[in-house]
């Protein structure tokens, strides 16, 4: 069961889509550590809710749709 923290990460991936791991984290992080939001966004990839790629020095992220399936974004090469 997802708290309101991972609500609101997964809510930031969704309206930012193919932002860095770092981009998305950072207004949380008054709240938990970095290392905890990371790895936070590892279990939200490991149970399929969302995708990285890892681009140069930086790990995008990207949402899936409710069946797990890439994104329009994701699909059309936005990264």
């Amino acid at each position: 069961m997802l708290d309101e923290l991972d609500q609101e990460l997964l809510r930031e991936i969704a309206r930012n889509p193919g932002a860095s791991v770092i981009e998305v984290v950072r207004p949380f992080l008054g709240r938990k550590s970095l290392r905890a939001l990371r790895d936070r966004i590892g279990s939200f990839e490991h149970y399929g809710l969302i995708r990285t790629k890892k681009q140069r020095y930086r790990v995008r992220v990207f949402p899936r749709d409710r069946g797990g399936a890439q994104t329009s974004e994701d699909e059309e090469g936005r990264i």
